[in-house]
């Protein structure tokens, strides 16, 4: 008896694994049980293929997608990680350009990424049919989409009108819209999808719209230079960067949403004992809030972890983070028990542990952006 699962890959009566690349792995004496187990540990090296006969195939919350190079200066790819069976695939690439920070889509089955150049433009790849779809086709610089809530919806900021500001685009690439009229930038949706803040880069502080661009209105009014906002998962906090007008450096503020409706906002520094503090990211469950920074003894950047249950300082997990001031990757998990990262001179994709600390390596190669599917 013979299997096939749309002619990537075959099980032949002798329990021989056939490829379409022709390598043959051997099991002998296998068990229909065994055998079960491993086309399941196989699945992932024919993606594409599968995925276009029985949908997405992907374990939830078991892939990541990250940015890495076949050659630093001519090719950089995108792959996906198994985490479960440490299984890597070739996803697509996109030529010497680093696409920056990957994007999952809320349903976990498109990704979407700009990539690094004056002029970028942003992308969507399908992993249901390994297609993909350039949005915008412009010669200006399209960076950082961002997915709406229910996935029908992009955000991006774009200097195509010879400043950047924030649009909107469909993933189809239709009914491209611009949301902002004065300089602004990295855009985030409020949870319910209903509101949209961003960086007004020409007045230093954060704006918040609603979601269809009107009742436009200040949220922080300095003296920082305020970016980098992100909701809390309830939508009650807003956490935030802020670089000080004295120049001693950049650290996270947090606001409470509460008071938005009569802003500008007082922020609080949740934290002030470090030299830096960059990329806050709550946990999916909203308990804690990560981020990269350093204390006046670190040696390099830090992923740090505070817990909003405790009243406690940040707690250190990793060090020899890659990083840098201006990015954001989806470092937690979905059930909110790992963080994971690239270090800066250990070339390679690690996880760690919330809990414990304990790190594990999972992949040798060159990683940058790493992105938990949802």
């Amino acid at each position: 008896m013979r299997y096939s699962v749309n002619l990537d890959i075959m099980l032949l009566d002798d329990g021989r694994w056939f490829l379409r690349d022709m390598m043959v792995i051997r099991y002998p004496y296998v068990h229909h049980i065994s055998i079960i187990a491993a086309l399941a540990a196989i699945v992932f090296t024919s993606l594409t293929a599968l995925a276009v006969a029985a949908g997405p195939v992907l374990p939830a919350g078991g892939v990541l997608a990250f940015s890495s190079p076949s050659d630093p200066r001519n090719e950089w790819d995108i792959m996906l990680l198994d985490v479960r069976t440490r299984v890597i695939y070739r996803a697509g690439s996109y030529g010497w350009r680093i696409a920056l920070p990957l994007e999952w889509s809320p349903d976990g089955s498109r990704l979407a990424y700009a990539t690094v150049s004056s002029q970028s433009d942003i992308y969507i790849y399908e992993l249901n049919t390994g297609s993909t779809l350039n949005l915008t086709r412009s010669f200006a610089g399209d960076r950082y989409p961002t997915w709406s809530p229910d996935g029908s919806r992009l955000l991006f900021y774009s200097d195509r009108s010879g400043q950047f500001e924030v649009y909107g685009i469909n993933p189809d690439g239709s009914d491209l819209t611009r949301m902002t009229t004065e300089e602004a930038m990295l855009p985030t949706w409020s949870p319910d999808g209903s509101q949209i803040m961003f960086t007004a880069t020409g007045r230093r502080n954060l704006y918040l719209m609603n979601a269809d661009g009107s009742s436009l209105r200040r949220i922080t009014a300095g003296p920082r230079n305020d970016r980098n906002a992100v909701w809390s998962p309830d939508g009650r906090h807003v956490a935030f960067v802020g670089l000080t007008n004295s120049g001693s450096g950049h650290f996270i503020f947090m606001i409470d949403t509460a008071c938005m409706e009569a802003a500008p906002c007082e922020p609080y520094m949740p934290y002030p004992g470090f030299r830096f503090q960059g990329m806050p990211q709550w946990s999916p469950d909203g308990r804690y809030v990560a981020f990269v920074g350093q204390t006046a003894i670190d040696r390099s950047d830090t992923i740090f972890v505070l817990d909003s249950q405790q009243d406690q300082a940040p707690r250190k997990l990793v060090d020899d983070v890659f990083y840098a001031y201006a990015e954001r990757w989806h470092m937690w998990s979905p059930d909110s028990r790992f963080i994971v990262y690239s270090r800066r001179n250990q070339p390679g994709l690690y996880v760690v542990d919330v809990a414990t600390g304990a790190v594990d390596k999972l992949s040798d190669r060159i990683s940058v952006y790493p992105a938990w599917q949802p």
